[in-house]
C-alpha cells in the first residue's frame, strides 16, 4: 500500500463537428491513510477523488468548459443563446450548454453533432478507466464487494421471511392492522414482511430461479 499521494491525468480530444472539439481531461488523486495533526487528531482513512472536466475548443481557441454532470440529453433541434447558466433549457445539447468567453452559447444543432451524448459519456468513462490509478481501483473494487455482500445479505433476509404478501397494498394494510392492534397505533416493532416482488428481486440477486416464489 503506497504512503504517497498519487495523481494521474489523461486527456482525449473528441471532434463534435468541424472546427469544434471537446477536450476531455481526467484527474484521479489517491490519498493514503495519514495522521491528522501529527497523530493527535486521529487517523484519516485512505481516500480518493476523481474529476472529469470538458474543455470546448472552437477553431483552435478555448471557448468554455463544464463539469460532465452538466451535460443533459438533447431533444430540441437548436438551443438559443441563454445568458444564465443555471437557467439553461433542460433540452440543451451537450455543447450548447457551455459558456463561451463572451457569455454566449454555441448554438449547435443535434443534427450537426458527429457524436451522441451516450457515445461521448462512454468515451469519458473509457478515458477514466484507462488512467485510473490502481490504488483507486482497489478502493472502488472493495466498496463494490461490500455493496454486493450487503445486497446479498438483504436478499437472504427476504427469502428467510415467512410473511409474504401478494402486493404492496396488502402488506401495507397488514402492517397498519398489526400496529393498531399491538402498538395501539403508536410507534413500535412490526415484524418483517415482504411482497412477491421482493422475493423475485432477492432470488435474482442470489442467482436463484425467480419463477419459484414459494
Amino acid at each position: 500500500m503506497s504512503n504517497e499521494i498519487i495523481k494521474a491525468t489523461a486527456t482525449k480530444e473528441v471532434e463534435i463537428k468541424s472546427g469544434l472539439v471537446a477536450r476531455v481531461e481526467y484527474t484521479g488523486t489517491y490519498y493514503p491513510e495519514r495522521d491528522i495533526d501529527g497523530g493527535w487528531g486521529g487517523t484519516q482513512s485512505e481516500s480518493y477523488s476523481e474529476e472529469i472536466k470538458v474543455v470546448i475548443v472552437h477553431n483552435g481557441n478555448e471557448v468554455g468548459s463544464a463539469d460532465l454532470d452538466r451535460f443533459v440529453d438533447a431533444s430540441s433541434p437548436i438551443v438559443k443563446t441563454c445568458p444564465d447558466y443555471d437557467f439553461a433549457p433542460k433540452t440543451a445539447t451537450m455543447i450548447a450548454i457551455l459558456y463561451a468567453k463572451d457569455n454566449t452559447r454555441l448554438g449547435i444543432s443535434v443534427s450537426d453533432a458527429l457524436i451522441s451524448l451516450a457515445e461521448f459519456r462512454a468515451i469519458c468513462t473509457e478515458l477514466a478507466a484507462s488512467a485510473r490509478p490502481e490504488q483507486i481501483v482497489r478502493i472502488q473494487n472493495a466498496a463494490t464487494a461490500r455493496e454486493q455482500k450487503d445486497e446479498q445479505a438483504a436478499a437472504q433476509r427476504i427469502l428467510d421471511c415467512t410473511r409474504v404478501f401478494e402486493t404492496s397494498a396488502e402488506r401495507k394494510a397488514w402492517r397498519k392492522q398489526y400496529n393498531d392492534a399491538v402498538n395501539e397505533g403508536g410507534e413500535g416493532h412490526i415484524p418483517m414482511s415482504v411482497t412477491r416482488a421482493d422475493v423475485a428481486w432477492a432470488k435474482k440477486v442470489l442467482g436463484l430461479n425467480a419463477e419459484n416464489n414459494d
